[in-house]
């Protein structure tokens, strides 16, 4: 029998394994999401410093927690720094939680260096994943090596990967044919290495290098077309290149002259040139497969052509005890014994999964270059009309996730009109929503993770997370340059990784099955298209959603069909009998010529009459934009032929007996003929009366 609710951990169970961790280990701690991973810890690193705290001779307890963000308000790192407060508090102590600010958040270097001082009252420092790399490097700066010093446990929320890799050359700029020729070709002292780079990149100039042997992706968005040259083809190039001997020392003060004249914070870390200088070796000996060096360009633009690095950062193996909070880590997929080589790895990961119950309506999925461009208005307007009703009947809200450029898009005034036409207030408000609540909520799918903000929430995924097209061949290279077997086992892994991330912010599985609050995860394209091992994984289970509105996919008025059977229902409730002219002044048909002149006498008969028992009429008021809010802006068919009309009665039990009968209408409602939609002959002249006060001849 599957588990119904994510299990939560206590400090009990984090605490045996903090104490298990030696220097020079790293524990992986694999634990549902929404299992409280973070919340144990925090509590268990509270104890732990209040214990230190209790023992006058001994020395204080010191942390650095390390998150992905720690600049917004609603961050990961802020997120830990309150909640590790309120830890302190339980434990009745006063201690501090400071945030280590970047060096662009501080006025000057001097500011920088000076936060790297644990004062008496400071327990942990909450720091952002990219400083691992520093404060972790095998040689660190006075100011650096003082600081690490008094640390006796890192704890690593979320997985760090992406600040643990040093990347080169993914942006134009950096080291190109042009700055190697400028700095040092012309000035008369260039180094083999610039040479030789510089011979390959005029291979590329000069279009010298075949189609297959290059790895060549098109942007999905502009357009543009990316090539790189790596591996084999780019090693068999450069080492018949150098016209002397690798001069190693000069070509890292070339590289990083190149990298400080685009932004002079930046500096090349030594790994990069170490690992260059290795894989040069191997390719001296036989070509080699490695892929973390390479040129890439756009086509058709040569001020593009740059050289590209992708090098793992090393890590020093005598660090503190480290642990790494991360639900999806996977001891089989060796990303993290790759990543974390000088250290000894272990894993903790047997935890009950509970699935996520994800719905999927791929029919609704709009392309996001069509959601940019403004179009399938049609059916965008019906999907977030849909967000809207969904989110009206959930107290906590939805949180839409997708790209930052769609979300920034759909929060734009001119849409609030399309989310709102079905967005009520929710009939209950328990949890006495903030006054800055907000009913839907945006994020990029990448913002936010591990955070708790959004817990309770419906979440509509409009799309699934994508990592750059070269991603696998380039940045996943500094992990596993010779496999491309590993490097596609592990893109995979990252890639449903990312996915799950997002689904899981609502939490929904730390709510039971049949709790009313319970959010509902939603997809609006097709998971089977993003990984078809997802649909028989312990991590979902997953089912067709069902709208709330239906939405005919190429139609013309998608709505129109839905709104003929609503409100004929309450018409044949006013009436029994469901007279045409009704439907085209309701805007759901267009009117014939002699329907024309009548349509302003049958509006104000209509207004006349009691609707208090038919709501959607009784929200009309002449007008049609009540009736577009509840049932969708519908656009009206032309009726000529009946039997189109009759098909859209046979859908509903109601309506479906009804027949099409002639009616003449009286000279005061300008003569001619329509239709009245009855269950026969008298029943189609009763309606009429009821409806004009004529006595109308129905044939």
């Amino acid at each position: 029998m599957r588990p119904t609710k994510t299990v939560q951990l206590e400090a009990a169970d984090v605490s045996p394994i903090i104490h298990a961790t030696r220097w020079g280990e790293i524990h992986v701690i694999a634990a549902p999401p929404g299992g409280g991973k973070s919340t144990a810890m925090y509590a268990a690193v509270a104890a732990l410093i209040a214990e230190a705290h209790r023992c006058p001779a001994g020395e204080p307890y010191r942390v650095v927690w390390a998150t992905h963000g720690t600049r917004d308000a609603n961050s990961l790192g802020e997120e830990a720094r309150r909640q590790l407060l309120n830890a302190f508090r339980t434990e009745r102590l006063s201690n501090r939680v400071r945030i280590l600010k970047g060096f662009g958040r501080t006025h000057s270097a001097g500011a920088y260096y000076a936060q790297f001082r644990w004062s008496k009252d400071t327990s942990v420092y909450v720091v952002s994943h990219a400083h691992l790399p520093l404060l972790l490097a095998p040689s660190r700066p006075p100011h650096y090596e003082q600081f690490m010093a008094d640390v006796d446990l890192v704890v690593i929320d979320e997985d760090p990967l992406d600040s643990l890799v040093y990347s080169l050359g993914e942006e134009p700029g950096g080291l190109t044919p042009a700055w190697i020729l400028w700095n040092d070709v012309i000035p008369g002292k260039p180094g083999t290495i610039s040479q030789a780079l510089h011979q390959v990149m005029q291979q590329v100039l000069s279009n010298e290098i075949p189609e297959d042997e290059l790895a060549v992706v098109e942007h999905p968005i502009t357009g543009v077309t990316a090539k790189s040259l790596t591996g084999r083809p780019f090693w068999t190039r450069f080492v018949a290149a150098p016209p002397g001997a690798p001069d190693w020392a000069r070509f890292q003060e070339t590289l990083q002259a190149a990298v400080k004249a685009e932004d002079p914070n930046d500096i090349v870390p030594d790994e990069v040139v170490e690992a260059m200088r290795e894989d040069f070796a191997a390719s001296s000996v036989t070509p080699t497969n490695s892929q973390r060096f390479g040129v890439v360009w756009e086509q058709g633009k040569p001020i593009s052509v740059r050289f590209r690095a992708n090098v793992l950062r090393t890590l020093r193996g005598d660090s503190p005890p480290i642990l790494v909070l991360d639900a999806y880590a996977d001891a089989a997929v060796g990303q993290y014994q790759a990543v974390f080589q000088q250290h000894q790895v272990k894993f903790r990961q047997d935890w009950p999964v509970v699935p996520l119950d994800v719905e999927v309506h791929k029919e609704w999925h709009i392309h996001r270059k069509n959601l940019l461009d403004g179009d399938q208005e049609p059916k965008r307007k019906h999907l977030l009309g849909e967000i809207g009703e969904l989110t009206s009947r959930h107290k906590a809200g939805t949180l839409v996730l997708s790209y930052r450029e769609v979300t920034n898009r759909l929060k734009l005034g001119k849409f609030q009109p399309e989310w709102a036409v079905r967005l009520k207030p929710p009939l209950t408000l328990a949890w006495g929503p903030a006054a800055d609540f907000q009913s839907i909520e945006f994020a990029y799918w990448f913002a936010g993770r591990g955070v708790n903000a959004y817990r309770g929430r419906h979440v509509v995924a409009l799309h699934p997370p994508a990592k750059p097209s070269l991603y696998q061949a380039h940045f996943l290279a500094a992990i596993e340059p010779h496999s491309a077997t590993r490097r596609e086992r592990m893109a995979r892994h990252l890639r449903v990784t990312e996915l799950l991330q997002m689904l899981h912010r609502g939490r929904q599985t730390t709510f039971e099955l049949g709790d009313p609050d319970r959010p509902r995860v939603i997809t609006v394209f097709d998971l089977d298209k993003f990984d078809r091992e997802l649909r028989g994984s312990e991590w979902l289970s997953i089912a067709e959603y069902v709208p709330l509105r239906s939405f005919t996919k190429w139609a013309k008025r998608p709505h129109q069909p839905e709104a003929v059977l609503a409100l004929s229902c309450e018409l044949l409730k006013m009436y029994g009998g469901l007279p045409h002219l009704c439907l085209v002044v309701l805007g759901l048909y267009t009117p014939r010529p002699a329907e024309a002149k009548a349509l302003l006498c049958v509006q104000g008969a209509m207004l006349g009459h009691p609707r208090g028992s038919t709501p959607l009429l009784n929200a009309w008021q002449g007008t049609l934009q009540p009736l577009y809010a509840e049932l969708g802006e519908y656009k009206p068919a032309t009726g000529i032929q009946v039997s189109r009309v009759l098909d859209i009665f046979r859908r509903d039990s109601e309506l479906a007996h009804l027949q099409s009968f002639q009616v003449m209408l009286p000279a005061e409602l300008g003569g001619g003929r329509s239709r009245v939609y009855a269950e026969d002959e008298r029943v189609a002249r009763a309606a009429m009366f009821r409806l004009t006060g004529y006595d109308c001849h129905v044939f």
